[in-house]
């Protein structure tokens, strides 16, 4: 399905007029005809900047929108929005320098020792951690 059939769709779906269509977006009834209209040989595609405002009135992506995906809504992971106790901590400056330095560190280790290196690492800081239960 193309930009036009999906406009059309997307505009009946919402039991809107192209005038009204029109109107919300910005742009006369005859554009929003045209581009409805077009044939697929001879689509035509609004400028970014119409394609934006199309976009966000039907809240879909720009390649749903093209015909380019069948999913209206990009797919996001929460995971990237979960807070972790981490994040919420401020650091003693001793160890935001360390943290900040540490991957150019390692990136001054040879390859096959760097593994090594990041466990030897991981284990001295859970040796350290009082009560903690990973402990050997």
């Amino acid at each position: 399905m193309g930009f036009p059939q999906r406009l059309k769709e997307l505009r009946k779906s919402r039991k809107l007029s192209q005038e009204t269509l029109g109107r919300e977006v910005g742009i006369d009834r005859t554009s929003i005809s045209h581009y409805e209209n077009s044939e697929e040989n001879d689509e035509r595609i609004p400028r970014l900047d119409t394609l934006k405002k199309i976009a966000d009135f039907f809240d879909v992506t720009y390649d749903y929108l093209l015909g380019r995906t069948d999913e209206p809504l990009v797919k996001e992971d929460p995971a990237l929005y979960k807070v972790t106790p981490a994040a919420q901590v401020e650091y003693p400056e001793e160890i935001r320098h360390f943290l900040l330095t540490l991957p150019d560190m390692l990136l001054q280790v040879p390859n096959e020792e760097r593994e090594a290196v990041i466990r030897e690492l991981e284990q001295t800081v859970q040796h350290r951690i009082p009560n903690n239960k990973t402990r050997s």
